[in-house]
């Protein structure tokens, strides 16, 4: 496991520095073109290309370390709960309400 994680995080690093690589690499073509004053030119397929990789070797690293994927499934999950801890929802809970101003006993002085 720990070496799938190191593994994983080698790739994810080498993905971070094509993809800071690809951006540096437009924004000195953004710059060529206004210095050249050549508008409405679209980037290079060399650092498109390399863009669309290093998203993808990042995204497989990040894969790589994240571990264990589980199923998606309500049923697995769902099936180990009771309907009690299913229905409870503790930010609904409302302790401030009228109930202590129609409730309380009203005393004459």
């Amino acid at each position: 496991m720990a070496h799938t994680s190191t593994k994983g995080r080698i790739i994810m690093a080498i993905g971070l520095l094509l993809l800071i690589h690809s951006a540096f690499s437009a924004l000195q073509h953004m710059k060529y073109l206004r210095l050249s004053e050549k508008h409405g030119e679209p980037l290079p397929i060399d650092i498109v290309v390399e863009c669309i990789i290093s998203v993808v070797i990042c995204a497989w690293g990040v894969v790589s370390v994240s571990g264990k994927l589980h199923p998606i499934r309500i049923t697995t999950s769902m099936a180990k709960k009771t309907f009690d801890v299913i229905d409870s929802r503790p930010s609904f809970m409302n302790f401030q309400h009228r109930g202590r101003q129609i409730y309380s006993t009203k005393t004459s002085d």
